[in-house]
């Protein structure tokens, strides 16, 4: 049987089929998403039988979108060091480099935007790293 992995974007912490999340993502996700995701899971799921509903796909993408944008915002506001307001900006503009969308939009999108923002963000840190203050 294959290990299951934290759904978090980029979390490699395994955890029990039944779980969403790791630890760490799954406090971080607000009690209200947490609710949710647990409202809609249906035992045995995990393995099959019932299926997932969609309602747990609702829920569960909701909550994954949740923890990305916010861990997508902490990136971005240290490229600003710091400047809310700059990391505002950036959320806020039609961005060409993500099809003229707006990055604070994408969740309303879908997860699969989301995970298109984590990746950009994540390229384009690579590729621009913010200064060091000496």
């Amino acid at each position: 049987m294959s290990e299951h992995y934290c759904h978090a974007i980029g979390c490699k912490v395994a955890v029990p089929p039944e779980r969403l999340f790791c630890l760490l993502h799954w406090y971080s996700t607000p009690m209200p998403l947490r609710a949710r995701v647990w409202a809609t899971y249906q035992n045995g799921q995990c393995d099959g039988y019932p299926p997932p509903s969609e309602a747990w796909h609702q829920a569960a993408d909701a909550a994954i979108s949740f923890v990305a944008m916010r861990e997508i915002k902490l990136l971005v506001m240290d490229f600003f060091k710091g400047d809310e307001a700059k990391t505002n900006l950036w959320f806020k503009t039609r961005n060409p480099l993500l099809g003229e969308l707006v990055p604070e939009d994408m969740a309303a999108i879908g997860v699969h935007y989301v995970e298109k923002l984590h990746r950009f963000v994540f390229s384009q840190l690579a590729e621009n790293p913010p200064e060091v203050s000496t």
